[in-house]
């Protein structure tokens, strides 16, 4: 198991991943609920057991745990992010794409601080938000002019005027999480009609130790930089083998061991 770097993955590893989250959402109804869900879980940590590294789409765990997944989590707990994709027995997996796992987490990780967004952020905030004097604006605005635009936010930074607005919504970002700390999506629809992204995601391993996965980068680095004090999180993967050891310690089945580790999480108590 090893990270890859972006640059290694193929437009095939791309439509593979889009092809399994188009399943994944087509059929989440069907193997979600609560009737099927118990046993396609239990079919999943059976591969897992058998040889599997990963297995279980989130989405399938979203639809049946719903908001029970979703926790306020000291951020200061959160120290590691999962690199996004990793070579396994010579596939490439992205990392948000499986609820289940059995790997030593800690060695496809790296720290939060190497978080692109989080350097720059640090450097934004070291700069007092000029942020045209910054290397974070040079580096976008040097792919501009090699032709290389870069894209962020789903928003592709193919001119000067695109790299201002990156910088200029990633200030109001801090703004509005300096004065109201880190929203929840439930918190942003009560508020205004815009499309929330989804929550910040982590992944959780055999110690109880959390890691950071893919998405909501600037609002991590944000709320980390800003030192608040909770932030919204979903629980998106969790380890077997601290599954298995909250069954036999507490005496619960997987799914409830699942629903006792959120509620540990956010209690702040330890979850092994």
């Amino acid at each position: 198991m090893e990270k890859i770097a972006s640059s290694k993955i193929s437009p095939e590893d791309i439509e593979t991943r889009k092809k399994q989250i188009y399943i994944a959402k087509k059929t989440q109804r069907l193997l979600g609920n609560f009737i099927t869900f118990p046993a396609f879980f239990k079919h999943h940590l059976q591969l897992i057991h058998q040889g599997s590294a990963f297995s279980l789409h989130p989405l399938y765990a979203q639809y049946f745990f719903k908001q029970k997944l979703i926790i306020q989590l000291p951020v200061q707990r959160i120290e590691h992010a999962m690199h996004d994709w990793v070579q396994c027995n010579a596939q490439h997996l992205h990392t948000s794409d499986y609820f289940l796992s059995n790997q030593d987490l800690l060695s496809i990780s790296h720290p939060v601080e190497n978080i692109l967004a989080y350097r720059h952020a640090k450097e934004l905030l070291a700069a007092d938000w000029n942020y045209q004097s910054t290397k974070a604006y040079q580096y976008f605005s040097t792919a501009l002019s090699k032709g290389k635009p870069i894209k962020k936010q789903h928003v592709l930074l193919d001119s000067t005027t695109a790299i201002d607005a990156y910088f200029e919504r990633f200030q109001q970002l801090y703004l509005s999480i300096q004065n109201h700390g880190l929203l929840s999506n439930a918190q942003i629809s009560q508020r205004s009609a815009q499309q929330p992204d989804r929550e910040i995601g982590i992944a959780i391993d055999r110690r109880g130790n959390i890691f950071k996965l893919q998405g909501g980068q600037h609002r991590f680095a944000l709320a980390k930089l800003l030192n608040i004090s909770h932030i919204p999180v979903e629980i998106r993967m969790v380890h077997t083998d601290l599954l298995q050891q909250i069954c036999q310690t507490h005496k619960k089945s997987p799914i409830q061991a699942i629903l006792w580790m959120a509620h540990q999480l956010a209690s702040a108590e330890a979850v092994c």
